[in-house]
C-alpha cells in the first residue's frame, strides 16, 4: 500500500513522505514503523533498497490479522450494533432520517463515496438499519448514519471500470470503531473511514483482499445537513414516495414527499429538484 498512519502522530502519510521524514534511518531499519490505517498494526517498508520495485508499505509476512489490507488475512467483523430494541425511539429516529432523506441520499451518491447508489439500494440500507436496530440507539447522530450504512453495505458497484463490467467498493472504519456506539464516544484521535477499491474477480462472486488495488480515506463531514437540499431526480422522488406509502409512515411524511414529487414533475425551475 502507498499510504499509512504516521508512526507517532495521527496523520496519514505516503511512502515518499515517510522516506523524506525519516531519511537514512529507514535504510538502516532504525526508523519507527508506520502503522496500518485500518487495523493500526505495524507496517514494514518493502523495496526501499530495490532498484526494480517501487517501495511500499506492507504487513509483516504471514500476518493473519483481521484486516482488509492483509492480502491473505481474515476480514474483520461487520460493525456491530449493541443496543436493546426501543420501538418508539426507533420509529422517531427513522422518521427523522427520512425527513431529510434528500441530504442523506445526496451524500451517499457523492463521487467520493458511492456514486452507484440508487434509490433502491438506499431504501434497502435503511431497511437493514431497521433489522440491525440502528434506530434504537439513544442520541443517534443522524449525520453519521449514511457513513454507518455504507460500512454495513458490503460490496457496492464501483465507478472505476464500472462501464467495462465493474469493479467494487467497500467501506471500512478503522480499528477505533467496532461498534456504532464508538462513533459517539470521545476519542483521542477522530475515527477514520476508508473506501477500498477492488478489481472484478474472475473466479468468484465477490472480491477478496487480493483484488484490492486502491484505498482512499473518506472525510467524515456531518455539516452536509446544514447545506441546501441536493439535487434529486423525479424518478428517485417517486421511488421514495412509493416506499413511504408502502411503509405506512405518518401523513406528514407522505405530504412532504408528495409536495417534493409535485415540484419534481414540473418543468425544471426549482433549483433543488431536477427531472
Amino acid at each position: 500500500m502507498n499510504i499509512a498512519l504516521h508512526p507517532i502522530e495521527s496523520r496519514m502519510m505516503t511512502v515518499q513522505e515517510y522516506l523524506s521524514e525519516f531519511g537514512v534511518a529507514v535504510f538502516g531499519e532504525r526508523a519507527p514503523h508506520a502503522r496500518c490505517p485500518l487495523c493500526h498494526e505495524v507496517l514494514l517498508l518493502i523495496g526501499a533498497n530495490s532498484m526494480r520495485i517501487p517501495p511500499r508499505f506492507s504487513h509483516r509476512t504471514r500476518t493473519r490479522a483481521r484486516c482488509p489490507l492483509v492480502r491473505y488475512g481474515e476480514l474483520p467483523d461487520d460493525i456491530a450494533v449493541t443496543v436493546t430494541a426501543q420501538p418508539t425511539l426507533a420509529r422517531l429516529q427513522r422518521a427523522a432520517y427520512f425527513a431529510r432523506w434528500q441530504w442523506h441520499y445526496g451524500l451517499m451518491r457523492d463521487a467520493a463515496l458511492a456514486p452507484s447508489m440508487n434509490i433502491t439500494r438506499f431504501l434497502a440500507l435503511a431497511e437493514l438499519a431497521t433489522q440491525r436496530q440502528l434506530w434504537s440507539i439513544p442520541a443517534l447522530n443522524l449525520a453519521y448514519v449514511p457513513y454507518i450504512l455504507l460500512a454495513m453495505a458490503g460490496y457496492l458497484p464501483g465507478e472505476r471500470g464500472y462501464r467495462r463490467g465493474g469493479s467494487s467498493v467497500r467501506f471500512w472504519f478503522d480499528a477505533t470503531v467496532r461498534d456504532v456506539a464508538d462513533l459517539h464516544r470521545k476519542h483521542e484521535h477522530a475515527p477514520r473511514l476508508f473506501r477500498a477499491h477492488y478489481a472484478r474477480p474472475r473466479m468468484s462472486r465477490f472480491p477478496m483482499q487480493t483484488h484490492l488495488f486502491q484505498l482512499d480515506e473518506v472525510r467524515l463531514d456531518p455539516g452536509y445537513l446544514d447545506r441546501p437540499m441536493p439535487l434529486v431526480s423525479a424518478a428517485d422522488v417517486q421511488g421514495m414516495y412509493d416506499a413511504l406509502a408502502r411503509d405506512g409512515v405518518t401523513n406528514y411524511m407522505r405530504r412532504r414527499a408528495g409536495s417534493i414529487l409535485s415540484l419534481a414533475l414540473q418543468p425544471a425551475v426549482d433549483a433543488h429538484v431536477i427531472a
